[in-house]
């Protein structure tokens, strides 16, 4: 295992209603990432349905006006 740690895992542990916080944490990560990754994340999220990702990082394309409809 690498040192980079999910910004949601450690965040999850602390609660349920963390989720607004763990939200704005993978934003702020995600969004200083170059449009490139953010489009892996958001592939990888949707393929590992995990919809706070798929959300976020949708989220960071649309505003970076680089989102695709397929």
């Amino acid at each position: 295992m690498g040192s980079t740690i999910h910004p949601k895992i450690s965040l999850f542990r602390i609660g349920a209603n963390m989720n607004e916080y763990v939200e704005k944490s993978l934003y702020d990560v995600l969004d200083k990432l170059p449009t490139r990754l953010v489009q892996l994340y958001y592939v990888n999220s949707w393929e590992l349905d995990d919809q706070d990702g798929v959300r976020v990082s949708g989220n960071i394309l649309y505003a970076r006006n680089y989102y695709e409809t397929a």
